[in-house]
């Protein structure tokens, strides 16, 4: 089963006429992914072309700039990409389906899935184009909502009586680490790096009576990622990172 992609455009499209950018996590949140980013890369090269799939209106995307000067930005909602155009013109944002992407073969260095992943239940056919226009031995860094998180669990699991569907596709639902290892090795990507953060303080949640409870909420990600053994485990957010 593929994505639904018409669910994904109407969502997205819907969301940006209401609202001015796509950001439910808090910049202190992007910035802890751009460091987890940031300490797999070798600062030593001269030019590296980084792509950041699912961008959404580009609040992350921007940050990339500080890595390189070549920052392409795909996301496959129009009015989002219309909107992050308008916001970034520096860098190159265009429209398609990740699944089946315009760019040529090993032409980036790194892939980003900016918390896309889990909008897949088949995760080998964005896996596997993103591993057609990565260069070898690239960079895939992706960031998706653990299921193993007790939040992320009550609160967007499908099968959970407390799910609520507020704020999220038809299409998602968070990952789990063995999920991603088994995909990636599936696709035969090297060094494969799949771990739990936590302190990703979220800026608003939709529904309103829970956001309500936001503060505890971070407060509760502070304190999980105090414990290494813990965060790894239960941590809000996994990070992956492979190689081509």
């Amino acid at each position: 089963m593929t994505q639904d992609t018409k669910k994904e455009i109407s969502f997205f499209n819907k969301f940006i006429e209401n609202n001015y950018q796509y950001f439910g996590l808090s910049t202190k949140s992007y910035d802890r992914l751009f460091s987890e980013l940031s300490k797999s890369l070798n600062f030593q090269q001269q030019k590296i072309k980084i792509i950041d799939l699912g961008c959404g209106t580009g609040t992350f995307t921007k940050k990339l700039s500080l890595l390189s000067n070549e920052v392409y930005g795909c996301d496959i909602s129009p009015k989002s990409i219309e909107r992050a155009i308008s916001l970034y013109p520096e860098i190159n944002f265009t429209c398609q389906n990740i699944e089946n992407l315009s760019f040529e073969n090993d032409f980036f260095d790194v892939v980003i899935f900016s918390g896309v992943l889990h909008h897949f239940s088949n995760l080998h056919t964005p896996l596997m184009e993103a591993k057609r226009i990565l260069k070898p031995d690239g960079l895939i860094f992706s960031f998706d909502p653990n299921l193993q998180n007790p939040f992320f669990w009550l609160y967007r699991r499908k099968k959970s009586w407390f799910y609520s569907s507020q704020g999220v596709t038809d299409n998602e639902e968070p990952l789990t680490k063995n999920k991603i290892k088994i995909v990636m090795q599936s696709c035969q990507f090297n060094k494969i790096k799949v771990y739990g953060i936590s302190n990703m303080p979220f800026k608003y949640i939709e529904n309103k009576k829970l956001s309500l409870l936001l503060p505890i909420y971070n407060f509760v990600d502070y304190l999980i990622d105090i414990i290494p053994w813990i965060k790894n485990t239960i941590g809000s957010f996994l990070i992956t990172k492979v190689r081509k």
